[in-house]
């Protein structure tokens, strides 16, 4: 089978939809003819991860600057998100779908499989192909929640922009032969398409997160993650203001590493306060995950499974997570791993 994959990113060696990326196809390769399609505006990145996987490696440019005023209106009256191309990008919607459809017939293409959100209107528009959308997590969920956690949630903009999120996944859940999601939690957000929609879990390499004969950092605590996305900036947030000075009264000498590829500008301010260590990237995390005496995963929005919990796992670290965190995972409470809510039942 010839097989077409799509993304708006290049591959990164941090990035957890990367990494599932990776996983699948590295199994489907010698099986199946595989291509690799990146719609953006972004020169070409990290290629080596992908050139041994796919057979070509395709670029359509787009760039998202700008857009008719009219579409703008139109994206407003159909209540779908700002970078719905079928509007506010009407002449670069048609050009990238006239493309797409070039690479389609040129590579005789049986299956597409497209990640992300913003390009899955593209195939979305095409017929005469199998089409599966790895959705993975729900956006419309994961806006959700983050209201939820905020202070002020009566902001009609965020309900706003969450409603077209849900209109957006509803759309393109009809057009895709399946959407795959990660979790139970995420599925059941388009119930009324369940026989669209299936579950295909994340995993983790049990070879290469392996506990290793490293000594302790105690008492230390890690979290780690890509550390520009909101959910996990918000997660290391509440540890660092709400848990730690709570922990920090019974054990003064707590080292709380945060180990994560572009730590926001937020997240960098935490180094070195009060035992806050923030890393940025590293190009292997094994080390920080062995030495550290637990591992947490405070997350207070987001959704999906948090691939950053199996790795630990895998690595025998102690785990302690919000009830949140690990929704997606199947566990024995206290046997498995701690799930504590709120900042007091954390700290204890």
């Amino acid at each position: 089978m010839n097989i077409l994959v799509i993304d708006d990113e290049w591959p990164e060696v941090f990035s957890g939809k990367a990494v599932r990326i990776l996983n699948i196809f590295r199994l489907l390769r010698d099986r199946h003819t595989l291509h690799f399609l990146y719609i953006g505006d972004k020169p070409p990145k990290n290629l080596h991860l992908i050139q041994d996987i796919f057979s070509s490696v395709s670029h359509i440019d787009l760039s998202l600057a700008g857009g008719s005023w009219w579409g703008r209106l139109l994206n407003l009256l159909s209540v779908m998100p700002g970078d719905y191309a079928p509007f506010r990008f009407r002449k670069d919607f048609l050009r990238v779908c006239r493309e797409l459809d070039r690479i389609i017939q040129e590579k005789k293409i049986n299956l597409i499989h497209c990640f992300s959100y913003f390009v899955a209107q593209f195939p979305a528009a095409i017929d005469g192909v199998a089409k599966i959308w790895d959705v993975a997590d729900s956006l419309y969920l994961t806006r959700v929640r983050k209201i939820a956690a905020q202070v002020k949630k009566r902001d009609w903009k965020e309900w706003l922009y969450a409603h077209k999120l849900y209109n957006f996944e509803r759309k393109h859940i009809a057009s895709f032969d399946r959407t795959i999601f990660v979790s139970a939690g995420d599925a059941a957000i388009h119930r009324r398409y369940v026989s669209k929609t299936m579950l295909i879990p994340n995993g983790v390499d049990l070879d290469y997160f392996a506990p290793q004969p490293v000594g302790e950092d105690y008492p230390s605590v890690i979290f780690t993650g890509h550390m520009s996305f909101q959910p996990n900036v918000a997660a290391a947030m509440f540890f660092v203001k709400d848990i730690l000075p709570l922990v920090r009264e019974e054990f003064p000498g707590l080292r709380f590493y945060v180990v994560g590829a572009e730590p926001s500008a937020e997240i960098q301010a935490l180094h070195g306060h009060k035992g806050v260590v923030v890393t940025g990237f590293v190009d292997d995390i094994r080390p920080y995950l062995t030495r550290a005496t637990v591992f947490v995963a405070p997350m207070v929005n987001g959704s999906g499974i948090k691939n950053k919990i199996l790795q630990a796992l895998a690595m025998a670290k102690p785990v302690l997570s919000t009830t949140l965190g690990a929704e997606a995972l199947k566990y024995e409470k206290d046997q498995d791993i701690a799930i504590a809510d709120g900042a007091g039942a954390f700290a204890g």
